[in-house]
């Protein structure tokens, strides 16, 4: 069952800007799904979710997608590669 609350999904989520990304959401009281390549999903919690993916493949984004609202709900913030993001703030 979908935990209530805002979603937040960061794909490309890393130790670094990433992690802190979730942090910063997870503080406002956002449920957290973290996308990466070398992520334990097995030390996902109910408000966080931890999905291993390889985003370089474009067919697993609906799969990612499809498993975050089955166990969160739907995202509403999508962050893509939270480096990206970091470089774009003023």
């Amino acid at each position: 069952m979908a935990a209530s609350g805002p979603v937040t999904l960061i794909l490309g989520a890393g130790p670094k800007i990433g992690e802190n990304v979730a942090r910063v959401f997870a503080e406002k009281g956002h449920k957290i799904a973290v996308v990466g390549r070398s992520i334990k999903e097995e030390d996902s919690t109910p408000t966080r979710l931890n999905v291993r993916g390889d985003l370089a493949d474009p067919e697993s984004v609906a799969g990612i997608f499809a498993k975050v609202k089955s166990q969160l709900g739907t995202p509403h913030v999508v962050v893509y590669n939270g480096m990206l993001l970091y470089l774009l703030l003023p």
